[in-house]
């Protein structure tokens, strides 16, 4: 498996991914990308001790309902881009991620790798309510 995606379950409301799970091995990881996106109910994301391990990408995009992240020690280690992106509807002027509160980042959850060249990077984009706030003042990070 190259691409773990969850896309368009528009009636999940939690994902729970157990400790040691969709791991891969260094030497394919370039091409191992997790995409969640476009399920409007979902509200809790967990995953579990050392999941995830070696992937190159973790994207969450087109979540309205998203309310809390939590990645437990070594979940998505030496991943190398992370992108928390909303995308506005045009249409009704609603904002995704906007009901985030919290992101909880246990230990190595989203360590970079120290001995390569290539950069690791956090994008969180559009997060905001339309009031030129970046986000809601209730939001927290705990690493």
């Amino acid at each position: 498996m190259n691409r773990f995606v969850i896309d368009g379950l528009n009636e999940l409301k939690t994902i729970s991914i157990g400790s040691d799970s969709f791991n891969c091995i260094s030497p394919i990881r370039k091409r191992m990308n997790c995409l969640i996106m476009n399920c409007d109910r979902l509200s809790v994301i967990h995953i579990g001790d050392h999941s995830l391990y070696y992937y190159k990408s973790f994207e969450l995009k087109n979540l309205p309902s998203l309310i809390s992240i939590q990645l437990d020690n070594d979940a998505f280690c030496f991943c190398h881009l992370i992108v928390f992106e909303s995308m506005n509807d045009w249409m009704t002027d609603e904002w995704d991620l906007i009901q985030l509160q919290s992101i909880t980042l246990r230990m190595d959850a989203l360590r970079g790798e120290s001995y390569t060249t290539e950069s690791s990077i956090l994008i969180m984009k559009s997060m905001n309510d339309g009031d030129d706030r970046l986000m809601r003042s209730s939001f927290s990070v705990s690493i």
